[in-house]
C-alpha cells in the first residue's frame, strides 16, 4: 500500500504514512488538497483492507504547490514500467485473478490475456493509465465473461 501512495501522481508519498492493525489503515501526515485526501484513501483501500480512517490526515492547501509533481508524465524505464503496472494490477481485486500480461514499448503500454468482466478490463487500463511514467495504454484484454 505505500507504494501505492508514493506512485500516486496527485501525492507526494513523503508527507503521507500509513499504519495498518488488524486491516484497518490509519492515514497520517499531509496533503495539499482534499482531492489528493481522496486519493490516498482510495489508494490505501487495497485487497484486505477493511477500513481507511483519514482522520490524522491534514489538507494544507498552502502546502500544495511544494507537495505537487511538476509533471504527470516522466522518463521511467520500460521495464521499471512494466513492473510497476503489474504490480497495481496484482493490487487491484478487481483485476488480480486474471493476471494480464502487461508489455511497455517508449511509454506505451499494451494489456493482452483474458478478464472475466468489462469492468475488469476498464480497472486495468485505468490502473495501467494512472502509473507515472505511462504516456499511453493499449487495451487488447479479451472478456471471456467467467468472473
Amino acid at each position: 500500500m505505500s507504494e501505492s501512495l508514493h506512485w500516486d501522481v496527485w501525492l507526494d508519498g513523503d508527507w503521507v504514512h500509513a499504519k495498518v492493525e488488524g486491516g484497518k489503515v490509519t492515514l497520517e501526515g499531509t496533503v495539499g488538497s482534499e482531492f489528493a485526501k481522496l486519493c490516498a484513501d482510495h489508494d490505501a483501500f487495497v485487497f484486505g483492507v477493511t477500513a481507511v480512517n483519514d482522520d490524522a490526515l491534514k489538507v494544507v492547501p498552502n502546502s500544495l504547490d511544494r507537495m505537487r509533481r511538476e509533471a504527470r508524465y516522466i522518463f521511467t524505464a520500460d521495464d521499471d514500467l512494466r513492473r510497476n503496472i503489474e504490480a497495481s494490477l496484482h493490487r487491484d481485486p478487481r483485476v488480480s485473478a486474471f493476471a494480464p500480461a502487461v508489455q511497455v514499448k517508449a511509454g506505451i503500454a499494451t494489456l493482452t490475456g483474458a478478464v472475466g468482466t468489462p469492468d475488469a478490463s476498464a480497472a486495468a487500463a485505468a490502473d495501467a493509465e494512472q502509473t507515472l511514467g505511462v504516456l499511453s495504454v493499449k487495451n487488447q484484454l479479451k472478456i471471456t465473461g467467467r468472473a
